[in-house]
């Protein structure tokens, strides 16, 4: 959260590397004219979420609904491939109020907000896709750390993906960047197992953050 009024950061150019990242993603799917949701996979005490919100907004993205998922219980016990990994279970708690709290205190209107708590191995399922509604994803922010959160999450966006989608990971450069942990394993296997989507690097943001455009390719390439 800022203690800027908005007038004085841009004047200073006192942005975060968050929203220079989500400005620049909000640009991109404006002059794409790419349609769709703003969905957080991992939302913790509201910050990005926050700054999605009022990017949105500066960019009169008036139809754009935003969907939080997380445990509100922090990090899931680690296991398989995540094991050894410097998180523990319970990392980044933040309760459902605490996280409405701080959304209410950034002006975010709570009637655009779509709150999902829950381990993403239960609760990231076509039930609760089909009881949210979502049906196009034009930005998605996965800050789930761990690889199996990342897993869990890409595979339930599956189908939302459109041409253009900008998907940000927070943690891309965890795990000292190695390729085969973390978020950069979930999305290379992600990836390899839709050979239909395919990835263009877009922009780095803080230390650890990547972002990437989707592209569906077209039928007969």
């Amino acid at each position: 959260m800022s203690m800027y009024p908005e007038f004085v950061k841009k004047m200073l150019n006192l942005y975060s590397s968050k929203e220079k990242m989500m400005q620049r993603a909000m640009a991109l799917i404006r002059y794409g004219d790419i349609k769709g949701d703003y969905l957080e996979f991992g939302v913790w005490n509201g910050n990005s979420f926050s700054i999605a919100y009022k990017t949105a907004q500066a960019n009169k993205f008036k139809d754009m609904k935003f969907y939080a998922f997380d445990s509100f219980e922090g990090l899931p016990e680690t296991k398989g491939i995540d094991i050894g990994c410097a998180f523990k279970k319970g990392d980044f708690s933040c309760s459902v109020d605490k996280f409405k709290s701080n959304l209410k205190k950034e002006k975010v209107d709570l009637n655009k907000v779509f709150i999902t708590k829950g381990w993403y191995d239960k609760v990231l399922t076509s039930k609760t896709k089909e009881k949210l509604g979502i049906k196009k994803a034009a930005l998605i922010m996965i800050d789930s750390d761990l690889y199996s959160s990342a897993k869990s999450a890409l595979d339930f966006i599956k189908d939302e993906v459109q041409d253009g989608t900008v998907i940000m990971f927070d943690d891309w450069f965890c795990f000292g960047g190695n390729p085969f942990c973390g978020e950069r394993r979930a999305f290379s296997e992600w990836l390899e197992k839709n050979p239909d989507i395919i990835a263009t690097e877009f922009y780095k943001f803080h230390t650890l953050g990547n972002s990437f455009i989707l592209h569906k390719k077209i039928k007969g390439d």
